[in-house]
């Protein structure tokens, strides 16, 4: 190679040819079929829809360019083989960071000319472009800094907000001009690169700033083991896989909601005593926060290493080690059990701690009057029965969504599972604004809804019955375990059955009751039973 940055362009582009390969396709799909498409649907719609295809080609692109030891990753740090070249740490930084920022910034130039303008939507060009400058370049710095990788999180959501959320409400409250925040963003990119080049020194030296982190640490799992007056030893090889896995990712979880609820408690309390809005607001997000952390940081607890530890895989470890593969996935499972009452523990008591500190807004009575309403008489006692079980089984659900995928060791699988995931959701959005401004087209969009979602249910009972008679076949799952899991699934089905039954209307167009009362057993978890010890086995026996 003739110089760094060809060098380092070429690293990326034979890594990951086809991916990029695929995202120009989309690219050049959204130029040549968002003007022919996108103009003949309603304007909100056509805008949510057109999302979808840039929010993917984003989300891959700026992984691969965040330019990491493991690709996609901030916690991984900054590329170990290529501290050897000849070259001064300055360019290292230079160059992938010049290379990230001219690739989203074009990316986003040629959406929003190419496609968005010639379909009639005044999309901005300047404003979205620096900001997504600013964002994969302050993500660079946070994956090079030599930092504990617990503290990583953190500092990419401050400096996200720092760069992008801060200014665009300083622009939405026309505090600042369009001109004022283009000039500040333009002014943090040298700022950007010299906190890059600092990173790179320190990381290519060696060093690791501890920030007192694996102190503090070590502190808490320590008090921790005072306070429940337990020993050292355990009784068996799952009992210390429990206590490591919950050692190492649900305790972050738990903090940043407990973080979270604490921030908005205390904004709800010490805000004008005249607004009822403001803890009426505070009490929905505390109380929304343990479904939405569920779905947001469950990939957390598929890692096989401590979240402060820069590097993900750990499965070369777990691989030898003398214990079945349904020890290891039984331990997931009681993991993401226990993350899940320990939530709503704290949502509880912040939400406790919220309604007697604002006894003014009167958020108790309020709130019994709005469940009254909405399920009078015994309809009531049959939600909380048989409804506040079933939040949870979806909650478990949630927060073990990802731990297939990331079972099987490869990444396309996992990566391309999220990219599925964030298509389906905004594909979901843009038919609900479609269904709100037509709605003629309601009884035919929850007709093709019930019916698909009835066929979902009944195929992944199929793979979950095919799976598990394989997996009891090879050995990798119990008897006894595979009946457990098909006993909580039959008790689940039938509280949701009979939920259906209470709740769902008595009939609707080109739909049988049957199929409208089985089309809510698809959001209940069960392909994952048999699955997981598949995916697993298939990772530890590469």
């Amino acid at each position: 190679m003739r110089s760094p940055a060809i060098a380092i362009a070429w690293q990326v582009w034979s890594r990951h040819r086809l991916g990029l390969q695929a995202s120009l396709a989309g690219l050049a799909v959204m130029i040549l079929a968002y003007p022919l498409i996108l103009p003949r649907l309603d304007h909100q719609v056509g805008l949510v829809a057109g999302a979808i295809l840039p929010a993917i080609l984003f989300s891959y692109v700026g992984n691969l360019l965040i330019f990491s030891d493991e690709v996609g990753s901030l916690t991984s740090g900054y590329p170990r083989h290529m501290f050897t070249l000849p070259i001064p740490s300055r360019m290292l930084a230079f160059w992938p960071m010049s290379l990230a920022v001219a690739t989203m910034t074009a990316i986003w130039c040629i959406v929003s000319l190419l496609a968005f303008r010639r379909c009639g939507f005044d999309a901005p060009v300047i404003l979205p472009a620096i900001g997504g400058g600013l964002l994969i370049a302050w993500f660079q710095v946070v994956s090079w800094l030599p930092v504990a990788g617990v503290v990583t999180p953190y500092l990419a959501v401050g400096g996200a907000w720092l760069f992008v959320g801060a200014p665009f409400l300083l622009r939405a409250n026309d505090t600042l001009s369009d001109a004022t925040v283009s000039a500040l963003g333009l002014a943090a990119f040298p700022l950007l690169y010299l906190a890059g080049c600092f990173a790179v020194r320190h990381a290519r030296r060696g060093d690791r700033w501890e920030l007192g982190v694996d102190r503090m640490a070590g502190e808490l799992i320590r008090l921790r083991e005072r306070h429940l007056s337990r020993s050292r030893g355990f009784g068996s090889p799952r009992e210390a896989q429990l206590w490591f896995d919950e050692s190492c990712q649900s305790g972050f979880v738990l903090g940043l909601l407990t973080i979270q609820n604490l921030i908005v408690t205390l904004f709800a309390l010490f805000s004008d005593r005249g607004n009822a809005f403001a803890p009426q607001v505070a009490l929905a997000v505390i109380l929304s926060a343990p479904m939405i952390l569920s779905a947001s940081l469950a990939g957390t607890i598929s890692r096989w290493s401590p979240i402060w530890v820069k590097r993900r895989d750990g499965i070369a470890f777990l691989a030898v080690r003398p214990m079945p593969s349904e020890v290891l996935i039984s331990t997931k499972y009681r993991i993401a059990r226990r993350l899940m009452w320990k939530s709503w523990a704290i949502a509880a008591v912040f939400a406790a701690a919220l309604i007697l500190g604002r006894r003014d807004a009167g958020l108790d009575a309020s709130l019994a009057a709005a469940f009254q309403r909405a399920l009078p008489g015994w309809k009531g006692c049959v939600a909380v029965v048989l409804g506040v079980p079933l939040v949870l089984v979806v909650q478990w659900k949630l927060i073990t969504d990802n731990l297939v995928p990331a079972f099987t060791g490869r990444r396309w699988i996992a990566d391309g599972m999220v990219f599925v995931s964030t298509a389906l959701i905004l594909g979901a959005v843009a038919v609900a604004v479609w269904c709100a401004k037509r709605p003629e087209i309601i009884p035919a969009v929850l007709a093709v809804t019930a019916w698909g979602a009835s066929v979902l249910a009944a195929i992944r009972v199929a793979v979950a019955a095919v799976a598990l008679r394989i997996a009891l076949g090879r050995g990798f799952l119990s008897r006894r375990g595979a009946a457990r899991m098909t006993v909580a699934w039959a008790l689940a089905a039938a509280a949701t059955v009979c939920l259906a039954v209470v709740f769902l209307p008595g009939g609707m167009p080109f739909v049988p009751r049957p199929v409208l009362v089985a089309a809510p057993l698809c959001v209940l978890p069960i392909a994952r039973f048999g699955l997981a010890p598949l995916a697993l086995d298939w990772n530890r026996h590469r």
